[in-house]
């Protein structure tokens, strides 16, 4: 029956079931994109505080594995960033503490490292308190 006039069968009904499907995801397309779909249920979004580890406590190890020529970004790798004491035009002074006042103190010149100290630093981190 033709839902339209009233008579006869529909000429059409697969058009119309796929004009009622292409709507329902059309809406159900709509929905996911703006996010009102995806947001049912859901916990509203908080961002997440990034807690980052204690570096492990510096060791003679750490220092031996700096050489000359190094570059800062390459010590920072291999030890963690440290604390700038001084800078000038082409020279940086780096320190790195341990709690018990021991460090590494490192000077780099044009980004290379120049020259290195060390006071109070034991050789394994299982012996620092």
């Amino acid at each position: 029956m033709n839902i339209i006039s009233g008579s006869g069968p529909d000429p059409f009904p697969k058009k119309r079931v796929i004009v009622l499907l292409l709507s329902i995801f059309t809406a159900f397309g709509f929905g996911l994109g703006s996010g009102i779909v995806r947001g049912l249920g859901q916990v509203p979004y908080q961002p997440r505080t990034v807690i980052q580890p204690n570096p492990s406590p510096l060791t003679l190890a750490d220092y031996e594995r700096l050489k000359i020529g190094m570059s800062l970004a390459t010590v920072e790798l291999l030890i963690n960033t440290g604390t700038e004491e001084s800078r000038s035009d082409t020279k940086v002074t780096v320190i790195w503490k341990n709690a018990d006042d021991s460090y590494i103190r490192v000077i780099f010149e044009e980004d290379a490292l120049k020259s290195k100290e060390q006071h109070g630093l034991v050789k394994h981190a299982s012996c620092i308190q």
